[in-house]
């Protein structure tokens, strides 16, 4: 099966006939020089309709995880200037003030836990581990 928009390469002549088109075609297809067309099986034009799909669902991923961040997220703070001259210091991330972040270490020796350090990274102490003593674990005991 040739490909009809590469085949219109054929040398046009002046007389126009079925007879000549068909010499000439056999002529290339005997030297190999008929372009082939190419019919995509049905898994991979499946695939290809399901890319854009996909190029859409990540933009709305993308569109909410900034709409959460915008309110709930870090804010960027400019720096006063500090001189005269020279470049400004780069704006730099302030946390949101009730921004509560602590962070669990667990020491094991044998697949056996010898010990918990729990540090509060972001908020103060006492509300951290409030909320961290109203937590249920996975196996339904608190704390």
């Amino acid at each position: 099966m040739a490909h009809p928009p590469k085949t219109k390469a054929i040398p046009s002549i002046r007389i126009k006939a079925d007879k000549t088109d068909s010499e000439i075609l056999d002529h290339l297809s005997r030297s190999n020089l008929v372009p082939r067309s190419y019919v995509v099986d049905r898994k991979t034009r499946f695939c290809w309709e399901l890319i854009p799909y996909r190029a859409s669902l990540v933009g709305h991923a993308a569109m909410i995880r900034n709409k959460l961040h915008g309110p709930f997220g870090p804010k960027w703070v400019e720096p006063f200037p500090k001189g005269l001259r020279g470049r400004l210091p780069k704006p730099r991330r302030v946390p949101s003030p009730g921004l509560r972040y602590a962070q669990v270490h667990k020491e094991r020796q044998g697949g056996q836990v010898v010990e918990v350090t729990r540090s509060v990274i972001f908020g103060k102490r006492r509300p951290v581990e409030a909320q961290a003593a109203s937590l249920k674990r996975a196996d339904g005991s608190e704390g």
